[in-house]
């Protein structure tokens, strides 16, 4: 009764980080996403129009990952030895495609998303930070549907904020 799937991609990521002189360092990350597909099976319920029946069908689908890129970079900025201003940015692209087994179900999604972070972090001590850090978010998606001859296609942007206040322990 119980299954697993894991469906994320599996990816490869190059980075680097240098710190140029005491005041500042750079950093940048390049990843890249494997395809990857997998299969499920669910059961659905299917009632007709009427409402006076139900039966349970079996649902099988595969879902594609297509690969993905993803470009990550940041500087941070010491004003003193306790005080570091941090910035930077994110690229993200991702598509996917589900198929019933029997083709009368396909669902593409695609979606770009841009993140721009800011952030200040105070050193307590020599292992203890403090991060109060805030995030923009741009979603640019599109979702197309087509199923048992019905068609949808969604698309739309979403501006996100976002802030955090968090810790970090060096053990």
């Amino acid at each position: 009764p119980y299954t697993f799937v894991y469906n994320g991609n599996i990816s490869i990521s190059a980075g680097a980080y240098k710190r140029i002189n005491r005041f500042m360092g750079f950093g940048f990350e390049a990843i890249y996403s494997i395809q990857n597909s997998f299969y499920q099976q669910d059961l659905k319920l299917k009632e007709d129009f009427s409402g006076d029946s139900a039966t349970i069908e079996r649902n099988k689908s595969t879902t594609s990952k297509r690969p993905g890129v993803a470009m990550k970079a940041g500087a941070d900025f010491y004003l003193s030895d306790r005080f570091c201003v941090t910035a930077g940015g994110a690229y993200y692209y991702n598509e996917s495609m589900s198929m019933a087994s029997n083709h009368s179900n396909q669902a593409i999604s695609k979606m770009d998303i841009y993140l721009v972070t800011a952030g200040l972090n105070y050193k307590v001590n020599d292992d203890v930070w403090l991060i109060l850090a805030v995030n923009g978010i741009y979603l640019d998606g599109e979702y197309n549907l087509n199923q048992s001859g019905l068609s949808l296609s969604l698309a739309d942007e979403v501006f996100l904020f976002d802030a955090a206040i968090g810790c970090s322990v060096k053990f």
